[in-house]
């Protein structure tokens, strides 16, 4: 944690409170972080009780889930991400392989809602991808990915996990952009797809396993056999409104 501060102090201005701190020579030395208020902005980053946020415009404050905090800035309504090394989120159905390990910036919806989004990838390996995410737990969570296949053509893939992951590819996409949007409507989800952002193609329509879970949505950058992927999310757009129709291209 004291490197990651004094990394972050470099190149942005940190604001203590002055009993808590000292500061000498560009080092600002912390208290302990439960006696420590203190706020960090940085190209629409803020850290607040030592936990980075980002801030996105309609969406308002973004956490990184769990402890794990990643590479990822905002610009009004544009969020960009750099996925780590071997990042991925997917439980192997053909094996004991349980990967959780990519940074992902979510939120809690209250009741129905639709979050959409146009992305774009700089693809490099095989399954690197941009993904909008259902968290549950690490065993119920589900993915709608914009990912490069094995064959090196960007297409549509969706994951839904329940304990295990399962994997559907749907269409290639010519070209390295398209939207995607993720729905909620009661305790049932929907992924769609846009090549224009205007007509929607529904990609999935499934229910996790206990809906009763509160379920984190937000984003993901992953990159699972490569060393890095960056992927930005643009003109996102969050509607606390029920989808009339999953089938009916709106």
């Amino acid at each position: 944690m004291w490197s990651y501060l004094c990394h972050l102090q470099a190149h942005a201005l940190i604001t203590v409170d002055p009993q808590f701190a000292a500061k000498a020579d560009g080092i600002v030395a912390l208290a302990p972080l439960d006696a420590l208020f203190f706020n960090l902005e940085q190209r629409g980053r803020r850290l607040v009780y030592g936990r980075p946020m980002v801030k996105v415009a309609g969406l308002g404050e973004l956490s990184w889930l769990g402890s794990r905090a990643g590479d990822a800035s905002a610009n009004g309504s544009q969020l960009q991400m750099v996925a780590p090394p071997s990042s991925d989120w997917f439980n192997d159905p053909m094996g004991p392989t349980r990967n959780s390990s990519a940074p992902a910036l979510v939120f809690e919806p209250d009741g129905d809602f639709q979050l959409a989004v146009r992305v774009s990838v700089e693809f490099e390996e095989a399954f690197d991808a941009a993904v909008l995410f259902v968290h549950q737990t690490n065993d119920d969570f589900a993915k709608l990915c914009f990912e490069y296949s094995p064959d090196h053509v960007p297409m549509v893939v969706s994951v839904v996990t329940r304990e295990v992951s399962d994997d559907a590819n749907g269409p290639v996409v010519d070209g390295r952009t398209v939207w995607l949007r993720v729905s909620r409507i009661g305790s049932t989800y929907a992924f769609h797809h846009s090549l224009d952002g205007r007509y929607w193609t529904m990609s999935r329509l499934f229910a996790m396993r206990d809906a009763s879970t509160p379920a984190s949505v937000g984003f993901v950058a992953q990159s699972p056999t490569g060393h890095s992927c960056r992927v930005s999310f643009d003109d996102v757009s969050y509607r606390p409104v029920t989808l009339a129709d999953v089938r009916d291209g709106t």
